[in-house]
């Protein structure tokens, strides 16, 4: 009897051990897929604008011009400081610009174009669109006096 009990407590350990074994693979494999979704994605092409800021609203009433045109969204965030500090996102189904202040540099502004899709490498389509979008882009913001534009 003894021996019964003893082969029942081992089935039973090692059905548990199985059970959290999967438990732990299945988990493991969700940890992986979460990881491969986040990882970094490079811009597909960035600007750097040099801006006097006191334009930064110009900035803002451009870029919203530019989004309108191309029908899309348009999100501007100045985490509640006043426009001191800003991140405008600009989303289509395909394509994402951001559009960030540099913190050190003020008179700085960093915009960067990105495939949505995350599709690697990146069809001829979408760089020729982004590429099409850039030189819009620019044309916009080159309405504001005294502003710089350079490729990064």
């Amino acid at each position: 009897m003894l021996g019964n009990q003893r082969r029942l407590l081992l089935i039973m350990f090692l059905f548990l051990l199985l059970l959290f074994m999967s438990g732990c693979f299945i988990n493991m494999k969700r940890v992986i897929e979460i990881a491969s979704d986040n990882r970094e994605q490079l811009p597909i092409r960035s600007l750097r604008i040099t801006i006097d800021p006191s334009q930064r609203e110009d900035f803002f009433e451009q870029l919203q011009k530019f989004a309108d045109k191309h029908a899309f969204d348009f999100k501007l965030s100045d985490y509640g400081t006043g426009g001191a500090n800003f991140l405008v996102e600009i989303l289509s189904e395909d394509i994402e610009i951001l559009a960030v202040d540099i913190p050190k540099a003020p008179e700085m502004i960093s915009v960067r174009f990105y495939d949505r899709r995350r599709s690697t490498p990146v069809s001829e389509e979408t760089m020729d669109v982004i590429n099409e979008l850039a030189i819009d882009l620019e044309n916009y913001i080159m309405e504001i006096p005294e502003i710089t534009i350079l490729e990064q």
